[in-house]
C-alpha cells in the first residue's frame, strides 16, 4: 500500500491499541501477517470500500464472505431499515424468523428443521453438542486444514501420526477437550478408514468443511467425500458439514447440494445474514428433536433470530434464489479468472501447481537423495547472512522491506550446513526439526488436496512455498544439481523469491525482481 496516506487509520488504531487487545475485536484485523497496521474503514457501496484517510479500494474480501451482494446493497438497505422501525430487538418470535427459514428449507432436501443463532462459531458449538447428544458419544473427527470457529474443541492441531487425538492450538483450552477431538489430513482415505474401524463406538461426528476456504482453498476429490458419507453411514457416525463459507456461496444449497452428498448436519453463517451476525444450523427432523425445548440438548441465545438480522438475510437469499444467479456468478468468476491467467501467461510468470508432474518429480528427488537428512528451521542470525550474502537482490528494498523479509523468511535448509544451539533457546521458539519421511509424508498429502492452506501445511509453510512457488529454472537446478552447496543455493533463491513474491514486491518492481533473479541463475 505504497504512496496511500494513512494518517487517521494510523491514530485511530494507536487509540484502539488502547482499548482492545492488540488494537482490534478480531486478531486477522491486526494485519500482523501482512505487514504495517490496520486500515479503519468508513463506508462501502457496491465493490468500493473507503477508509478513514479517504482512499478508495476495489473490496475482494467483502467482509470475509458475507457480502455476496456487495456493500450497501439496496434491497438489503431496504429490509434492514423497515425492520428497525418496528423496534430492534424482541427476545420473543417474530414472522421474519418464519419467513427466512421457509425460503431456506423450502429449497433445501437436506435439513427439515433449523435454528438460527448469531455467529457461525455458534452454530458450529450448538451443532457438535447435538451431535454428541443425539448420538450419545463424545469424540469427534475433524480434519488438517478446515476451521470451525473457536470452540475450545475445535482449536486443536494434528499430532505425530495419520490418525491422532488433536493437541490444543490455544492457550486456555485444556488437553482434555483437544482429546475428544481426533485429527485427520484431508483426502486421505487409507488413515480415514482406519481411524473410523478403530474409534467408531466413540465418534459423534465427522465434522469438515466440504470446501475448505479458511486457509487458502483446499479442493478435495469428490471420491473422499462420498467415502466419508459411506463410512459414516456404515458406522452410525454422524456427517457435519460445516458450510459457513461455502453455503449460499457454491449454490443454494451450498456444496452439499454442488457435490451431491447428503451430511447430516449441517451449519451456515456469513452470507446466510447479509452482514448482520447470524448463523444456524439443521439437520433431519429426527435429529433436531433432541435440541430444547423439544428434546435435551440445550441451546439458546437472546439475540437468536434477531429481526433486523433476519430482514437482512431474507433480502439477500430472496436474490440468491432468483434463477440464473449462481450461473451468473459463475460466468462472472470465470471471465475474471481467465483474463488474470491470460495477462500472466502473456507476461511469462510461471505456476507450479501441486499436482504438477515437476511437483511430483522433485518430490521423489529431495525423498531419494535426502532420506536420512534432517531439516530445520534457522534462526535470525543466518537470515541475517542470507540477506547481506545476497545484498544485490534486495538493493531495491527499502529498509522497512528488508527487515520485513528479515521477519518472514523463515528459511528450510539442510541441518548440517549450520550449527544450531537448540538448548540454547527459549522451548517456544526453538527452531522445529523433521525427518525427511515426516516431512515428504506432510507434502503428499498437501498434494493430494491440491490446496495452498498454511494450516494444512502446518509446521512447513517455507518448503511448501519452494514446492508451489518455484519457477521451472529454479526447480531444474533444484533436481539436476549433484553439487549438495549449489542444491543448496538454489533452494534459497527459491525460497527468497517465493517471500518476496508473495509478501514484499507488487508490479514493476516484481517484474524486475523476477527478470534479474533468472538474470543471475543464467536463465534467459
Amino acid at each position: 500500500m505504497k504512496g496511500i496516506k494513512k494518517d487517521n487509520s494510523e491514530a485511530l488504531f494507536e487509540t484502539a491499541k488502547t482499548y482492545f487487545p492488540g488494537g482490534v475485536n478480531s486478531p486477522v484485523r491486526a494485519f500482523k501477517t501482512v505487514g504495517g497496521g490496520p486500515l479503519f474503514m468508513k463506508k462501502g457501496d457496491g465493490c468500493m470500500i473507503w477508509d478513514e484517510d479517504g482512499n478508495e479500494f476495489i473490496d475482494f474480501c467483502c467482509s470475509w464472505g458475507p457480502l455476496i451482494l456487495g456493500h450497501n446493497n439496496p434491497k438489503v438497505y431496504e429490509n434492514v431499515v423497515s425492520a428497525l422501525g418496528n423496534g430492534a430487538s424482541f427476545g420473543a418470535p417474530t414472522v421474519l424468523e418464519n419467513e427466512l427459514a421457509s425460503l431456506i428449507l423450502s429449497k433445501n432436501p437436506f435439513i427439515d428443521k433449523i435454528r438460527f443463532v448469531s455467529s457461525g462459531t455458534e452454530a458450529v458449538m450448538s451443532a457438535l453438542r447435538l451431535a454428541r447428544g443425539y448420538t450419545g458419544k463424545t469424540k469427534v473427527l475433524k480434519f488438517e486444514g478446515c476451521y470451525h470457529g473457536h470452540v475450545d474443541s475445535m482449536l486443536v492441531k494434528a499430532g505425530s501420526g495419520l490418525a491422532t487425538f488433536g493437541t490444543s492450538s490455544s492457550a486456555g483450552v485444556p488437553e482434555e477437550y483437544a482429546n475428544e477431538t481426533l485429527v485427520l489430513p484431508l483426502n486421505n482415505i487409507e488413515a480415514l478408514r482406519i481411524c473410523i474401524r478403530e474409534n467408531k463406538d466413540v465418534l459423534a461426528c465427522a465434522i469438515i468443511e466440504p470446501i475448505p476456504a479458511n486457509n487458502g482453498l483446499l479442493l478435495q476429490d469428490k471420491s473422499f467425500l462420498t467415502e466419508l458419507r459411506e463410512l459414516c453411514t456404515e458406522n452410525n457416525i454422524l456427517l457435519f458439514f460445516d458450510e459457513v463459507i461455502s453455503g449460499f456461496r457454491v449454490g443454494f444449497n451450498g456444496a452439499a447440494g454442488y457435490l451431491g452428498i447428503a451430511p447430516d448436519i449441517i451449519t451456515y453463517g456469513k452470507i446466510i445474514g447479509g452482514g448482520l451476525p447470524v448463523g444456524a444450523y439443521g439437520a433431519r427432523a429426527e435429529i433436531m428433536a433432541h435440541v430444547s425445548p423439544d428434546g435435551p440438548v440445550y441451546q439458546a441465545g437472546t439475540l437468536s433470530g434477531n429481526p433486523v438480522a433476519m430482514a437482512a438475510g431474507i433480502a439477500v437469499l430472496t436474490e440468491c434464489a432468483k434463477p440464473g444467479f449462481y450461473e451468473n456468478q459463475k460466468e462472472k468468476t470465470e471471465t475474471f479468472v481467465n483474463r488474470i491467467n491470460a495477462h500472466a501467461k502473456n507476461k511469462g510468470y510461471s505456476v507450479l501447481p501441486l499436482d504438477s508432474p515437476l511437483t511430483s518429480h522433485l518430490l521423489q528427488k529431495l525423498e531419494q537423495e535426502h532420506e536420512n537428512t534432517t531439516f530445520a528451521r534457522v534462526d535470525s542470525d543466518l537470515i541475517d547472512n542470507l540477506i547481506k550474502k545476497d545484498e544485490t537482490r534486495v538493493a531495491k528494498l527499502s529498509d522497512k522491506q528488508k527487515e520485513e523479509l528479515k521477519t518472514r523468511l523463515e528459511t528450510i535448509v539442510p541441518k548440517e550446513k549450520f550449527t544450531l544451539k537448540l538448548e540454547d533457546m527459549d522451548s517456544t521458539e526453538a527452531p522445529l526439526v523433521i525427518t525427511v519421511p515426516e516431512f515428504m509424508r506432510r507434502m503428499k498429502e498437501m498434494q493430494m488436496t491440491g490446496g495452498g492452506g498454511m494450516m494444512g501445511m502446518g509446521d512447513f509453510p517455507d518448503m511448501y512455498d519452494l514446492i508451489v512457488n518455484a519457477n521451472h529454472p529454479l526447480a531444474s537446478k533444484i533436481l539436476d544439481t549433484e553439487d549438495a552447496d549449489a542444491r543448496g543455493t538454489a533452494v534459497n533463491q527459491a525460497l527468497d523469491l517465493a517471500k518476496l513474491q508473495q509478501n514484499l514486491l507488487h508490479g514493476e518492481e516484481l517484474t524486475a525482481f523476477i527478470a534479474r533473479s533468472y538474470e543471475m541463475l543464467g536463465n534467459e
